[in-house]
C-alpha cells in the first residue's frame, strides 16, 4: 500500500496571488487562504473559531498564471493538493506554516456564478490556437512572459441554464 498525501480545503483568499519566477525559470503563484471553522454550541448559538491559515503554492507556467489572473483577495475557493509544513527559527522561537501545493483551485458554485474562459495562445506561426496538451493537463493559463498578450474566448452566460439531461437524483426523488 502506498501512502497518499491529499487535502481539500474550502476558504477565503486572504492575500492577492503573487506570481513569481524562480532562479531556474519555474513559475509559482502564492497566496494565503483562511479557513473559518465554526460550530453550534450546546445553546444552539454559532461559535466562531480563529481561522486556520494556509500558504498556497501553485506551480507550473499555465496553472500559476491562471490562478494569478483569476483569483483575488476575498474570493471563496476550494483548493486540492498536498499538505506540508515549513519550519524555521524566528526571533520568537520555532515557527510553522501549513503549506498546500495545489493541484486544483476552484470557485465553489454555491457562492456565485462561474464563467469559464478558455485561454488561446499564439502558436509559433502566429496563428491563435488552443494549447490542448496544456488544457488536458489541467492548465489553460495566460501568455508566457515576454510574449504578446493572449486572446481569450469568453462565452456569454445565458440568463437561465437548462440541464442537458435530467438530474439522476431528481429522477430518483420523483420516482420514490
Amino acid at each position: 500500500m502506498s501512502d497518499v498525501n491529499a487535502i481539500t480545503v474550502t476558504g477565503h483568499v486572504g492575500t492577492n496571488p503573487e506570481l513569481q519566477v524562480t532562479p531556474t525559470g519555474r513559475e509559482v503563484t502564492r497566496f494565503r487562504l483562511a479557513v473559518n471553522a465554526g460550530y453550534r454550541g450546546p445553546d444552539g448559538q454559532w461559535v466562531e473559531r480563529d481561522p486556520q491559515w494556509f500558504s498556497i503554492k501553485v506551480w507550473g507556467e499555465h496553472r500559476a498564471r491562471n490562478v494569478a489572473d483569476s483569483v483575488r483577495k476575498g474570493m471563496p475557493v476550494v483548493v486540492q493538493g498536498a499538505l506540508s509544513v515549513d519550519r524555521w527559527e524566528g526571533q520568537d522561537g520555532e515557527r510553522f506554516d501549513s503549506v498546500i501545493t495545489a493541484r486544483s483551485v476552484a470557485v465553489p458554485i454555491e457562492h456565485g456564478r462561474v464563467t469559464y474562459a478558455r485561454v488561446v495562445r499564439e502558436a509559433a506561426n502566429g496563428a491563435g490556437a488552443p494549447e490542448d496538451a496544456d488544457a488536458q493537463a489541467g492548465g489553460g493559463g495566460a501568455q508566457a512572459s515576454g510574449a504578446a498578450p493572449s486572446a481569450v474566448q469568453v462565452p456569454q452566460a445565458p440568463d437561465s441554464v437548462e440541464p442537458a439531461e435530467p438530474d439522476p437524483w431528481e429522477r430518483a426523488e420523483q420516482a420514490g
